[in-house]
């Protein structure tokens, strides 16, 4: 089966995934292949059982992507291509932190 994007007529800039518990190995590598066959250029993963972000960047070409950052508490996640930048911490924070 052909990947395609239906949401929009371009697949959008950045991908943010949330790691479920039950769906880890599906979160990670089925999304992922799929993200990068409709060519998304960035692709976040967060991970709360591992309170991390990695971040990746789609690889020339557009067939799969390399992890351009991995954060953890204490850092702040960076965007490779755009003006984004959000601290780990701020992500894993109960509402009442």
């Amino acid at each position: 089966m052909e990947a395609r994007w239906t949401g929009t007529v371009e697949p959008p800039d950045i991908a943010v995934e949330v790691i479920s518990k039950t769906n880890r190995t599906h979160d990670r590598v089925r999304k992922r292949r799929f993200y990068a066959r409709v060519r998304i250029p960035e692709y976040w993963i967060v991970d709360p059982e591992e309170k991390s972000i990695e971040v990746l960047a789609l690889i020339e070409g557009g067939l799969s992507y390399r992890s351009v950052g991995w954060y953890t508490s204490g850092d702040i996640a960076r965007s490779s291509g755009f003006e984004l930048a959000i601290a780990v911490d701020d992500v894993f924070a109960l509402p009442d932190d």
